[in-house]
């Protein structure tokens, strides 16, 4: 008689990898997997970016980022990772030794005192690898507001549009 194809199985050594609380996005680059979290081990402790070897399904490192970082990208040959760390920069990571190599400031438009404003997405641009768009959002006495900033990761130089300025842009 003829015999039932055999189910896939997944094996037994596969286990989850735990990284911090509160994780936000992931991008993988060659073998490893970078994996934002909003905390630490434990609510309430800084962000980080846990580096997975997606081969062995281990933790290689915890790259403690200061903020909480919500958004990856990849750079376009695959060589940094920039991550949005929800506070006033962009950090950017370089894969091969997975280290935090550079801290960026992205510019704060809120006019006077009040209100809270994080760097809340990242984006490398698909035409030209050498810029990156970082998305704030902020929030003061008028209501919720957005700008982006453009960086180039050539020469460091940042500029930021609102979106107010953008919107009258003809």
């Amino acid at each position: 008689a003829p015999q039932a194809p055999s189910s896939p199985t997944i094996p037994a050594t596969n286990k989850p990898v735990i990284v911090g609380v509160s994780p936000t996005d992931v991008v993988v680059v060659g073998k490893y997997a970078y994996v934002a979290s909003d905390y630490g081990d434990i609510a309430g402790s800084p962000g980080n970016v846990s580096v997975i070897d997606t081969t062995s399904n281990q933790l290689v490192k915890t790259l403690a980022v200061g903020g909480s970082p919500r958004s990856l990208t990849a750079s376009k040959d695959g060589t940094r990772i920039y991550a949005a760390d929800n506070g006033n920069s962009v950090v950017v990571i370089d894969t091969a030794t997975n280290t935090i190599t550079q801290r960026i400031t992205v510019p704060d438009p809120r006019v006077g005192d009040g209100g809270v404003s994080y760097v809340t997405d990242v984006a490398v641009s698909p035409v030209n690898g050498h810029l990156i768009y970082a998305l704030r959002t902020y929030y003061d006495g008028t209501g919720p507001h957005s700008s982006i900033s453009k960086i180039n990761t050539d020469t460091g130089a940042v500029s930021t549009m609102t979106m107010a300025q953008i919107n009258d842009i003809d």
